[in-house]
């Protein structure tokens, strides 16, 4: 089976509409894609101007372009980690040497002394290829960018897991994995408005802790990648989303949005956008103004993939 159709939309944040730190990729085979979001906050100052996230993207994606744009479905699992941990050691390595100075940044573009790793740019990204014929879906995951999969007769099936602080609190016992399993769920299924339904109120203070770890160019050596295999049936849609777009949207809007059956990627933008523009928080001198616990104004970055059947 081969990935047949490809919808991708982008936006850039409006607190800097000037520039998008993120980034998608699709392979020019078709069987491959990307979303990656830029990260560095603080904007370095170069001789050639200023250093951000979005060029961390930029970079990731040349690194994709360049060593997977002729990907074929017919790679093993095994083979296909292999070669993707590559490729992410790559990207690692052409961030830290390229953009971070390799952890040794000039004074001129450090005038506050800070450490490295305050000012360095990096990227979070999750890739998808397809394996064993089509069969199979891999993803490979770094930091918080999202990777689904849509199933007619199962609904929307996020395949990635957040590299986030409700991650690290489960790997390090704060939280048993039933405990952040329940947060999870109810984070992506809260609404934004309806309060009843996160009673557990570390729901919310997950919700809205934003720390990620595993983003690729901030260290000399990429850290551990994120595996997710998923088999594949006709009719399938694989969804890549930037923390952006998923932040603003429960999982049943991303669902009913994704199901769509033309331009679901421009659809998912367009409500993740409109949300976007919502107060976070009620009024407390308007009790009827809308608001939106979701609300999140960053950049945006949405592609979908449908599978087509064995004869295309």
């Amino acid at each position: 089976m081969n990935w047949t159709t490809h919808w991708h939309a982008t936006a850039p944040s409006p607190t800097h509409p000037d520039r998008n730190e993120d980034s998608w990729w699709i392979a020019a085979s078709g069987q491959a894609a990307a979303v990656i979001d830029g990260m560095g906050g603080y904007r370095r100052q170069s001789a050639d101007g200023e250093v951000g996230g979005e060029h961390a993207a930029q970079l990731a994606t040349t690194v994709l372009r360049e060593m997977l744009d002729e990907w074929r479905n017919d790679a093993t699992l095994e083979a296909a980690k292999q070669q993707l941990r590559m490729v992410i050691e790559a990207v690692n390595r052409r961030i830290w040497e390229t953009l971070n100075w390799s952890g040794v940044i000039p004074v001129a573009e450090n005038r506050g002394n800070q450490a490295a790793s305050e000012i360095s740019v990096g990227v979070a990204m999750t890739v998808a290829v397809a394996v064993e014929g089509g069969a199979r879906a891999l993803m490979a995951q770094h930091g918080d960018t999202h990777g689904y999969v849509y199933k007619a007769e199962l609904g929307l099936l996020q395949v990635t897991e957040d590299q986030d602080r409700l991650m690290w609190d489960r790997l390090n016992g704060v939280l048993r994995p039933d405990e952040a399993h329940a947060i999870s769920e109810a984070i992506d299924h809260f609404d934004g408005v309806n309060l009843t339904t996160v009673r557990d109120q570390r729901v919310m203070r997950y919700f809205f802790d934003k720390n990620i770890f595993g983003a690729l160019g901030v260290a000399p050596e990429a850290s551990e990648t994120g595996w997710s295999p998923i088999k594949l049936a006709a009719g399938d849609r694989i969804a890549l989303l930037s923390d952006g777009a998923y932040a603003n949207l429960s999982v049943t809007e991303i669902q009913n949005l994704v199901s769509q059956p033309d331009r679901p990627a421009e659809t998912v933008l367009a409500l993740a956008k409109q949300r976007s523009q919502l107060a976070r928080f009620p009024d407390p001198n308007n009790p009827f103004a809308p608001f939106n616990m979701r609300a999140t104004q960053d950049d945006m970055t949405v592609v979908v993939v449908e599978v087509g059947d064995v004869s295309e």
